[in-house]
């Protein structure tokens, strides 16, 4: 049915796939070792990549990037060392003010936050901020938060006899407080989204 030709360019493909998956697999041990030996703790998005490759154009690229398999190498070496991995809830981190706690909405094509605080920084660094303070128990959990009807006069239709809805935080945190490390010298914290 299939030519001599297909075959070998079939085993050729299967070489090269498999040489890019053991680049990627080492890429991710050598990235886990060194975030291990600067941190005691780190702390992580638990991201559902699976669910979040079905829908939308990054599905591809969600997959080669390999988060969970990334992640449970972490765990692993940390656990060798002695350190520890918490992986915290990714419910509304890009959405929340770090300086203040306040809900505010942006696309994903919003690159920058900007509150009414005065608290100005990139989307990025904001959600980071927001993920360590989760991981290091400063913040509220995510399922304090509760969906709040929009006003009558902003409300967009999602369809029949649905609106939109936002979240509004019940707690605050204002203060960030530095949590003592256990080792010596080994007193930070860095949390996925720095990265």
């Amino acid at each position: 049915m299939f030519g001599s030709n297909w075959r070998k360019a079939k085993a050729r493909l299967a070489k090269h796939e498999l040489n890019i998956s053991r680049q990627r697999k080492e890429f991710h041990h050598q990235t886990a070792a060194t975030i291990v030996k600067q941190y005691d703790k780190v702390v992580v998005e638990d991201l559902k990549p699976a669910g979040m490759a079905q829908g939308g154009l990054l599905g591809k690229q969600i997959n080669d990037a390999g988060w969970t398999g990334f992640i449970n190498i972490l765990e692993q070496k940390a656990k060798k060392v002695g350190g520890e991995v918490v992986r915290v809830d990714p419910a509304y981190t890009s959405q929340l003010c770090s300086g203040c706690g306040s809900f505010v909405m942006k696309k994903l094509r919003d690159r920058v936050h900007k509150c009414k605080c005065g608290l100005t920084k990139d989307r990025d660094l904001n959600a980071s901020k927001n993920i360590l303070e989760r991981g290091l128990g400063l913040a509220q959990p995510c399922g304090s938060y509760e969906p709040k009807k929009a006003a009558s006069s902003n409300r967009r239709s999602r369809g029949p006899g649905r609106e939109e809805v936002r979240p509004q935080p019940r707690a605050v945190v204002k203060n960030i407080a530095k949590k003592p490390s256990s080792k010596v010298g080994r007193s930070q914290t860095v949390s996925q989204s720095a990265f």
